[in-house]
């Protein structure tokens, strides 16, 4: 069983894969997986990694948000060690695999990759005792807060529900725009709020235009995970996700006031600390 943060009852729990792609669309699909269980591991061109590692402005927060549930190997493919360790961490892969034309399609790539000769890939891989590559997050990665984590994801499903299907948008009358992440996720809640009845109009679409990536990524979600519930159950569903998204935002939100009253430096300061909590509390009554 892979070492996966989710529950073994998602259903790509007993699933490892190795995802070899950067920038968005790539990283996006491996974040499906992610979400539904697998456990994604990463692998990233040492020594600086993803390129979205390096994004500013719009793109600051795309490394965090797209590589999230991941784990991440970092290997540069131009040093001894790293070629072996490449090597090491497909071979224990692709031994798994029941077809020998894939078998042999995958030894070349490595020989290719690694600049080696596909007779010593070979040998290689017909040694059974070849050492599995114990894959580690390397120390410099991020580690997200688990809450954050589920925040997001939280999210990504109930406004990939909202703009993929009209009927379900009343049941984001109530929620506010600070319930959302400051970005993409609020931009496209306050596109929904103002566009209620939006069903693919290219027009209005066009407002959503500096969101692209993270609109697709929430179409990528709903086309696998809900699209062919009926209307009911996905109702019940986002019903269950709004409840769980304001409960999992007064958390985070006390949290944060919790620190700041241990900071607060008088009696005013605390008070009105403590007027906020009370406030937060409202919003799971």
């Amino acid at each position: 069983m892979p070492h996966n943060a989710h529950s073994p009852t998602l259903p790509l729990a007993d699933l490892r894969v190795l995802e070899f792609t950067q920038n968005v669309m790539g990283p996006s699909g491996g974040l499906v997986l992610a979400d539904l269980g697998a456990d994604v591991v990463k692998i990233e061109p040492a020594p600086q990694g993803d390129v979205t590692r390096r994004l500013g402005g719009f793109g600051a927060g795309f490394f965090n948000y797209l590589n999230r549930n991941k784990r991440s190997l970092a290997i540069d493919l131009k040093t001894a060690a790293g070629k072996k360790a490449f090597t090491d961490a497909l071979l224990s892969t692709i031994r798994r695999l029941g077809d020998p034309i894939e078998q042999e399609h995958y030894l070349k790539q490595i020989a290719k990759l690694t600049d080696t000769s596909l007779d010593a890939v070979k040998a290689k891989f017909s040694n059974a005792s070849t050492p599995q590559v114990i894959l580690k997050k390397p120390k410099t990665i991020t580690q997200l807060d688990k809450d954050q984590i589920e925040y997001q994801r939280l999210q990504d499903h109930l406004l990939a529900m909202m703009l993929m299907q009209p009927k379900l948008r009343p049941l984001i009358n109530d929620c506010k725009a600070e319930f959302f992440t400051d970005g993409p996720p609020r931009r496209v809640f306050k596109f929904l709020k103002d566009n209620p009845d939006f069903k693919g109009d290219p027009k209005i679409a066009e407002q959503l235009q500096p969101e692209a990536e993270y609109v697709k990524i929430l179409m990528l979600q709903f086309e696998e995970i809900y699209q062919d519930l009926p209307l009911e159950d996905l109702r019940e569903q986002a019903d269950h996700l709004r409840h769980r998204l304001i409960d999992r935002y007064v958390k985070i939100q006390k949290r944060q006031l919790v620190i700041a009253m241990q900071e607060a430096k008088d009696d005013n300061e605390l008070n009105s600390l403590m007027q906020k909590a009370d406030k937060l509390n409202t919003l799971i009554r």
